[in-house]
C-alpha cells in the first residue's frame, strides 16, 4: 500500500516511519530543512527512538518537499 503523510511534525514524522516497515511511504513537508535533514537519516526532533528508525534500513519511505512527488 502507498500512504502519503503530510506535515512532519512530531505526530507525523513518527507515523511516516512506523507506517514505512510494511508500508511504501511519501513523507510530505514544506519545510526544505527539514526534509533535507530527514534525507541524511537526521532527525530535527530532540527524540532518540525517532533517530533510530531514520537509521534502520527496513523502512520503505520518500522524505520530499515537493508537491509532485507526494500528491
Amino acid at each position: 500500500m502507498k500512504i502519503t503523510v503530510i506535515g512532519l511534525g512530531y505526530v507525523g514524522l513518527s507515523i511516516s516511519l512506523l507506517l514505512s516497515k510494511t508500508n511504501k511511504v511519501v513523507a510530505f513537508d514544506i519545510d526544505e530543512k527539514k526534509i533535507t535533514s530527514l534525507k541524511n537519516q537526521i532527525s530535527y526532533l530532540a527524540e532518540q527512538d525517532l533517530n533510530k528508525l531514520l537509521k534502520d534500513d527496513d523502512k520503505n519511505i520518500i522524505f520530499t518537499h515537493r508537491d509532485e512527488d507526494a500528491y
